[in-house]
């Protein structure tokens, strides 16, 4: 079933979540599944933090630019994009949309690597649909 909401906010808060991102992208998962079709305020306000740290979490990988193709900080990037994609239609409020924008134009200029940067597009593109059908509402 689905988690309470104060049971996702104490994972949330774990301490492992800033040593491993995989445990992030884990709790991304979680998260959706818990969310699902659900309007709660505080599980969604707990997948919108979730988010909020993937795109801190790309901004801190972005301070050491240089990377190839295939190494481990490539695919740790397509994964934290992968996982953004799949939590991002269920948790940004609609007072968000702009900032996360910004956010995601942001990682897009700094990302030189053409798989990320097609992920980082695919987010923009859902926030920009999600805008869409929040101002037709």
């Amino acid at each position: 079933g689905l988690l309470p909401a104060a049971r996702m906010q104490e994972l949330y808060a774990a301490p492992e979540l800033d040593s491993d991102p995989r445990f992030l992208r884990a709790k991304v998962l979680s998260v959706v599944q818990a969310v699902g079709g659900s309007s709660h305020p505080a599980r969604r306000a707990v997948a919108w933090e979730l988010l909020q740290a993937l795109v801190a979490q790309n901004a801190q990988m972005d301070e050491h630019k240089n990377y190839h193709i295939h190494t481990a900080k490539h695919l740790q990037k397509q994964r934290l994009w992968q996982a953004a994609l799949f939590l991002l239609p269920a948790c940004v409020p609609p007072a968000e949309t702009v900032a996360l924008a910004h956010q995601l134009l942001a990682a897009l200029a700094c990302e030189n690597q053409p798989s990320v940067r097609c992920a980082i597009e695919w987010c923009l593109a859902l926030l920009v649909m999600q805008r869409q059908q929040d101002e037709a509402a």
